[in-house]
């Protein structure tokens, strides 16, 4: 039963993509689960729930106290089991097939242009564990008659104690090949062979963003300038984005500014920004991303 428990936590890594789904992360705002008698799982994802069960043990909890928006989040705990060694808190998007101890997970995509991948989470970390958010998007190899990985996204969060933005954009494994399915990962542990009991994160409102760097982000809805940035950069905002706040990111997904949107135009100071690449996220006044994009710090 140890090998059981191991392999489901590593196929969470090394899965394959057969799930049918829509257009972007399913159920991305945790709002909808399936009550199972003992335990909950959020629809369209996949859980160790199910196979734990037999020891009373369950790891992704439906959460309605601790959410960042809607009525429910996701709550994922890692839990002992005795003889069998630490299960961790993870789920991801698909199904598991616990009797041949297999995972496919994903769903497709219609939207090729997807740059970032976005979210809330609250973390609290036993020891030196670390919060694990982790996105791919993969294009069919009609040749090799095989996915190919294009694209990855990989946040490590440590210890929040309120519901934190991460957003990171996706690094492009293969130029030119536009992604047409994606899979998303979170855990409560990233080193899996040493995660800590008891060790729990929450997860709420998962999203891509569909903008593809800051020269598809002008031409379609902002206005940036100058890029790269010394000592300031000033963006204007059209009118019809309802714009409410702007979210400033470092590449490795760790929000460094966020400014409340008062005016159509907006001036950010850069000089205390350190060299690189940043990532702008526009949020409108229902909390949803409706612009992104890329742009360089330079003093």
């Amino acid at each position: 039963m140890k090998n059981k428990i191991t392999l489901l936590a590593v196929l969470f890594i090394s899965a394959c993509i057969i799930a049918k789904a829509q257009t972007l992360v399913p159920n991305a705002n945790m709002e909808l689960w399936t009550d199972h008698g003992a335990y909950d799982d959020p629809n369209s994802w996949a859980t160790p729930n199910s196979a734990t069960a037999i020891f009373s043990t369950y790891e992704v909890f439906q959460d309605s106290v601790t959410v960042n928006s809607g009525q429910y989040a996701a709550r994922l705990e890692n839990k002992n089991i005795v003889l069998f060694g630490t299960v961790p808190g993870a789920m991801g998007t698909g199904i598991i097939d616990v009797i041949n101890q297999t995972f496919g997970g994903g769903f497709p995509l219609s939207d090729s242009l997807v740059s970032a991948f976005t979210g809330y989470y609250k973390y609290s970390p036993v020891g030196s564990d670390t919060a694990f958010m982790y996105a791919l998007l993969f294009h069919w190899n009609s040749a090799m008659n095989k996915r190919d990985t294009v694209g990855v996204a990989t946040y490590l969060g440590g210890a929040a104690a309120n519901y934190t933005f991460f957003g990171v954009p996706f690094v492009i494994l293969i130029p030119g090949e536009a992604p047409d399915s994606a899979m998303v990962i979170v855990s409560a542990a990233y080193n899996v062979g040493a995660a800590q009991p008891g060790s729990t994160l929450w997860i709420d409102d998962i999203d891509f963003t569909n903008n593809v760097g800051i020269s598809h982000v002008e031409n379609a809805v902002l206005n940036l300038y100058p890029n790269p940035a010394n000592e300031s950069l000033k963006i204007t905002l059209p009118q019809e984005l309802h714009a409410q706040t702007i979210i400033v990111s470092n590449v490795a997904g760790s929000m460094v500014k966020e400014i409340r949107v008062l005016s159509s135009e907006i001036n950010i100071n850069t000089v205390p920004f350190a060299q690189g690449t940043y990532v702008m996220f526009v949020k409108n006044t229902e909390g949803n991303i409706v612009a992104s994009g890329k742009f360089e710090v330079k003093h």
